[in-house]
C-alpha cells in the first residue's frame, strides 16, 4: 500500500463531523428500536406475525423508494438547508409513531420516518463529501460507520430500558426530543453548502431524466453494483446468526445480547481506526484486502457444524462473531469512502440517494436469498441445514465485489473532490 499525505480537522469540520455523527445515531436507533419492541407492539394492537413484518418492512422499503426519486432533486439545495429540513420532518415523522392508535397509523408512521430517515443517512456522507478534505475521509467515514455501533450497543438498550420502565410509545418521544437541539445545531454552526451547485446543467431536466442521468453517468452503475455485492456478502449471513448460535451451537438465548454488544463495541472502536488506515494507504487497496480477509470468519463461521461439529466453549464463538463483525462491517469503511472520493461533487447527493436505495434493496434481497439457501424446517428449534452453502453464496457476492472495485476505480480516474 502507497502511504499518502495526512492532514488534520479543522474545529468546523469536527463540528460538522460530530453533528453528522448523531444524526446517523439517531436515525439508525429508530429503525433498530421497532423490532425489539415487537411483543409490546403485538399485544398493543393485536397484530399478527406478518402484519408486524409489514411494520419492520415498511421503513426500509420507503427509504429505498423514497432514495431513488428524491435523486432527482437533492443537488438542487443548499445541503445545510436539506440536512436541517429532512432532520426535523424525521423527527416529526418519528414522535408521530407514539401517538399511533391502530396498526395503519403506526405504519403511516414508519412510513414516513423511512423515507426521511433513509434520505438523511445519504445526506450525512454528501455533505461528509461536500467539507471534509479527501485526505480524511476515512476516519470521517469511520466515525459515522461508528455512529452505526453506537446505536446497536446504547442506543437500542437504552431505548428498551425506557419502554420497560413506562411504555413502548417513551423511545420514540425520547429520540425526538433528543434531536431537536441538533436541528438548531444545523443551522448555527453549519456552513451554507453549495459548492455543488455551480456546475448544475442550465437547461432544466424532469425528474426522470435527472434519475436517468443519475444512474447512468459515468461509472455510477459499477458504483451501485458493488455496493449491491457488499451489502449481499452480509445480509445473506447476518439475519441468521441468532438462530444459527441457538439452535446448532448451543448458545441460551439470554447470551445473545453478548454477541451483539462485544461485536457491537468492538466495531466502535474499530471503525474510526479502519477508517485512519483508509486515510494513510488508500480505500481501494484497503477495501480489496477487507473484502479478502472477511472470507475468513465467514467461512468459518458458516462452516462451524462441517469443520468443528463439537460443544464450544462461549468465549470462543465470541471471539469468532467479534471478528466477523469487525470484518464484515468494516469494509463499509473504505467503500464509502471510496465513493465519496470518486463521485463528481455536484453528483454526489444524487448518488449517495440511490446508494441508500440499493443497501436497503439489498438488505432486504440478502436476507430473502439466506432463507431460500437454509430452506424451511417445521420444528422451529431443529439445527439450521446448511448454513455453508450460505457462506458459499457470501464469499461469491465478496468475490464479484472486487471486480466491480477494479471497474469502478478505472470508470472514475480522474475524480477526487
Amino acid at each position: 500500500m502507497t502511504k499518502v499525505n495526512e492532514t488534520k480537522l479543522n474545529s468546523m469540520q469536527w463540528r460538522i463531523l460530530i453533528v453528522l455523527a448523531f444524526v446517523q445515531f439517531l436515525h439508525i436507533v429508530d429503525f433498530m428500536i421497532l423490532m425489539p419492541l415487537g411483543p409490546q407492539l403485538m399485544r398493543q394492537f393485536a397484530l399478527e406475525t406478518d402484519e408486524f413484518g409489514y411494520l419492520v418492512a415498511a421503513y426500509s422499503f420507503s427509504a429505498a423508494i423514497v432514495g431513488v426519486l428524491a435523486s432527482s432533486f437533492v443537488n438542487k439545495f443548499d445541503r445545510k438547508l436539506a440536512l436541517a429540513t429532512l432532520l426535523a420532518c424525521f423527527l416529526m415523522a418519528t414522535v408521530s409513531c407514539a401517538f399511533a392508535n391502530s396498526f395503519v397509523s403506526l405504519l403511516m408512521g414508519r412510513v414516513l420516518a423511512g423515507a426521511c430517515g433513509g434520505l438523511l443517512g445519504a445526506q450525512c456522507f454528501a455533505i461528509l463529501g461536500d467539507t471534509i478534505p479527501a485526505a480524511n475521509r476515512g476516519f470521517a467515514t469511520g466515525i459515522l460507520m461508528a455512529a452505526f455501533s453506537l446505536a446497536s450497543v446504547l442506543g437500542v438498550p437504552i431505548g428498551l430500558a425506557i419502554a420497560s420502565k413506562t411504555n413502548w410509545q417513551a423511545p420514540f418521544l425520547a429520540l425526538g426530543l433528543t434531536g431537536a437541539p441538533l436541528v438548531l445545531c444545523v443551522q448555527m454552526y453549519f456552513p451554507n453548502l453549495k459548492t455543488h451547485l455551480q456546475n448544475k446543467p442550465k437547461t432544466p431536466q424532469s425528474t426522470w431524466q435527472e434519475i436517468r442521468d443519475t444512474i447512468l453517468a459515468p461509472g455510477h452503475l459499477s458504483g451501485f453494483a458493488l455496493t449491491f455485492c457488499v451489502m449481499m456478502s452480509g445480509f445473506v449471513v447476518v439475519p441468521y446468526l441468532s438462530p444459527f448460535f441457538v439452535r446448532n451451537r448451543g448458545v441460551a438465548e439470554s447470551e445473545l445480547p453478548l454477541i451483539y454488544f462485544c461485536g457491537g463495541l468492538a466495531t466502535f472502536v474499530t471503525g474510526p481506526l479502519i477508517g485512519k488506515i483508509v486515510d494513510r494507504y488508500g480505500a481501494q487497496s484497503l477495501l480489496n484486502q477487507l473484502v479478502l480477509l472477511a472470507l475468513v470468519p465467514i467461512f468459518a463461521i458458516t462452516g462451524l457444524d462441517v469443520w468443528h461439529p463439537q460443544d464450544m466453549a462461549l468465549s470462543v464463538q465470541l471471539a469468532f462473531t467479534t471478528v466477523f463483525m469487525i470484518l464484515v462491517s468494516g469494509r463499509m469503511v473504505p467503500m464509502m469512502t471510496l465513493l465519496n472520493q470518486k463521485i463528481d461533487p455536484e453528483r454526489r447527493g444524487g448518488f449517495l440517494s440511490i446508494n441508500s436505495s440499493v443497501q436497503m434493496l439489498a438488505a432486504g434481497l440478502g436476507a430473502s436469498l439466506g432463507g431460500l439457501l437454509l430452506g424451511s424446517t417445521s420444528d422451529p428449534m431443529a439445527p439450521l441445514p446448511s448454513y455453508e452453502r450460505v457462506g458459499a453464496a457470501s464469499a461469491l457476492f465478496a468475490i464479484i465485489a472486487l471486480y466491480f472495485i477494479h471497474k469502478f476505480v478505472r470508470s472514475n480516474k480522474t475524480t477526487q473532490a
